[in-house]
């Protein structure tokens, strides 16, 4: 018999994640989604594709930028001198840039600034449910696994909240989420805040918060759920 939708219990054994959404966008906490889309399809032998774009902000230039704002507004100098400044800061955050862009285990489709301290992305991962690979991206993490003993797997879009420091400038998130399963699939939990009202429909999740309920599906894929029967 199908499990009917229950609370999620905490995972039994964790796997490392195989998409290492943010979305908390980039390792060591240095970049922060400030507006995100992202879609995940996976299909009946648990193969997926995610595409994630938006606009993320690296919260070390952003809060170096505030600051040197600061500095101009309450001793202005030259304007020579204010300008050098800003173009050297703009020079590392290009740098940042391109060490992004030269990861290689995630297509970052671009990745380009949008002002000192943004930069509007865009990007394709795949792997599957069922290999231990990882695939690690300076960029986004969206996806951590769990199997449990039945055999269903809990799939958790983790990292939707900004990294602490991000708090000092204020950053509120705003992302939609979509994942879609294949026909057949069972969908034993989810807190998914809207939900298919027929097969190949996805299920979706609207975030506007800056520490929103972590977003999560516990699933069994075709052949496992065939097999339970």
């Amino acid at each position: 018999m199908p499990h009917p939708l229950r609370p999620l219990a905490l995972p039994v054994r964790p796997i490392l994640p195989v998409l290492v959404i943010a979305l908390s966008l980039g390792l060591c906490g240095c970049w922060a989604a400030q507006n995100y889309t992202v879609q995940i399809k996976i299909d009946k032998l648990g193969n997926y594709q995610c595409f994630a774009e938006g606009l993320a902000v690296h919260i070390p230039t952003a809060m170096a930028a505030r600051q040197l704002d600061k500095e101009l507004k309450s001793a202005p100098g030259k304007p020579e001198e204010a300008q050098k400044r800003k173009d050297e800061l703009m020079g590392k955050f290009k740098a940042e840039i391109a060490t992004a862009l030269a990861e290689k285990r995630v297509l970052v489709q671009y990745l380009t600034e949008a002002g000192i301290g943004r930069a509007r992305f865009s990007l394709i991962a795949s792997g599957t449910l069922g290999g231990p690979e990882i695939i690690r991206s300076q960029l986004m993490d969206p996806l951590a696994l769990a199997r449990h003993a039945d055999g269903s797997i809990t799939i958790r879009i983790k990292d939707v909240t900004p990294p602490r420091n991000a708090s000092l400038l204020a950053l509120k998130p705003e992302g939609d989420i979509a994942v879609t399963v294949a026909e057949g699939t069972e969908v034993l939990a989810t807190n998914a805040m809207r939900k298919p009202s027929s097969p190949g429909g996805a299920y979706r999740w609207r975030l506007e918060s800056a520490s929103p309920e972590v977003p999560f599906l516990t699933i069994k894929l075709p052949a496992q759920a065939t097999a339970t029967h």
